[in-house]
């Protein structure tokens, strides 16, 4: 892999490398540029290099694959002369007849869960209130297509977060008794910021954190507190960059692990024309069409849904062993199913007991164990055994 230097009249073939492999009889020499090395890239990197140097590597993985809806749905009346200039209708209608249409074929086609972060208003200093009634409408919509509702953080007031809470809470007891908040989006808060949320009461019940993906995350998942577990978004899903791309193939290749994120503010306050819904839906349509399209094998999951696989995927323990073309997995600590990638040279999975399991590419097999003593039989692919 090379980068692309900007601004220069370097040729293409001159462009500095920042991947190298070389192969030395039955070894390989790899050379990666460092910073790669040190975020959650490296993880895939690693996880490439290691199946490559061994006749088979077997790993555990999440297998969850996220899409994100952050700020949607807003149930109140806002921007109103902005919404009437793009769109002749107000934000409810917009989000209501345009959006949503839009969004449910788009996830759809490839079988993908929404996590719908919604926020009651995005504006909390006018006199604009979020309608009940809406709220109803979206939890029934919701309900019929899987999706999850989750709630943000995020707003355009200049507010405290935990007085945006104390109204959202506020809301939600009027409009339906309360509500058990399962997942919650943090975007780019600060940690002590997320500290501060959950211990109000309109999280009490949270058990996930999504956050929006930064070079300084120390990992893409793990655990905020003893209760509460963090995910992170590997990118906005409306604007497509090589370097995101190669974010989520790394991720996939060490974690089975994909979270997109769709601001979808943007549509309500957006920045320019480039922001309406028109635009943006095309972006939207071509990010879930890539990933879609690549990475099939995997489970689609809510952001709940995958809090419970990196609960079981932190809480378990294995070891692997092989005798011949018989692969032995014993895995400590699961509680209900688990997964691994197998990634094997010239074999492929012919049996197993203990589970299932499926081909994502040559060489590579989702296997979701179900026991505790795993068995797979492996048979040779090369056609030179065969004469």
């Amino acid at each position: 892999m090379k980068g692309i230097p900007e601004g220069t009249a370097i040729k293409t073939e001159n462009y500095p490398i920042v991947i190298w492999r070389k192969s030395c009889g039955n070894g390989y020499v790899f050379a990666v540029n460092g910073g790669f090395m040190e975020g959650p890239e490296g993880l895939g990197i690693l996880s490439a290099m290691s199946a490559e140097m061994d006749s088979y590597e077997i790993y555990p993985v999440l297998n969850a694959q996220n899409m994100i809806l952050a700020g949607y749905p807003s149930l109140a009346d806002e921007n109103a002369q902005e919404m009437e200039r793009v769109y002749s209708r107000s934000v409810k209608k917009v989000f209501q007849e345009l959006v949503w249409p839009n969004l449910s074929v788009f996830l759809q086609k490839y079988d993908y869960k929404a996590t719908c972060m919604m926020t009651p208003q995005y504006d909390y200093g006018d006199e604009n209130l979020p309608d009940g009634k809406q709220m109803e409408y979206y939890l029934k919509i919701f309900n019929e297509q899987a999706a999850e509702t989750g709630l943000s953080g995020l707003s355009v007031s200049d507010i405290p977060l935990t007085r945006k809470l104390e109204e959202d809470n506020r809301f939600l007891q009027d409009a339906l008794g309360g509500y058990d908040v399962m997942s919650f989006y943090g975007g780019n808060l600060e940690e002590g910021q997320i500290a501060e949320a959950l211990e109000t009461e309109t999280l009490a019940s949270v058990r996930t954190v999504v956050e929006e993906y930064d070079d300084g995350n120390a990992a893409p998942v793990g655990f905020l507190s003893e209760n509460v577990t963090s995910q992170s978004t590997l990118g906005d899903g409306l604007l497509y960059t090589y370097r995101s791309d190669f974010l989520v193939r790394c991720m996939e290749t060490a974690l089975g692990y994909f979270s997109m994120s769709f601001d979808m503010e943007r549509v309500a306050y957006p920045d320019g024309d480039g922001d309406a819904w028109e635009q943006l839906s095309r972006a939207l349509a071509s990010t879930i069409s890539t990933y879609g399209q690549q990475f099939q094998g995997f489970a689609r999951t809510t952001a709940a849904e995958c809090d419970a696989h990196i609960r079981q995927l932190l809480a378990l323990d294995y070891s692997s062993s092989r005798t011949d073309d018989t692969l032995r997995l014993q895995v400590e600590g699961i509680t209900g199913p688990a997964w691994f990638i197998l990634r094997t040279h010239n074999e492929a999975v012919s049996g197993m007991e203990g589970g299932s399991w499926q081909e994502l590419e040559e060489g590579a097999y989702l296997i979701e164990v179900t026991q505790s003593d795993v068995t797979l039989t492996l048979k040779s692919t090369d056609e030179r055994f065969y004469h």
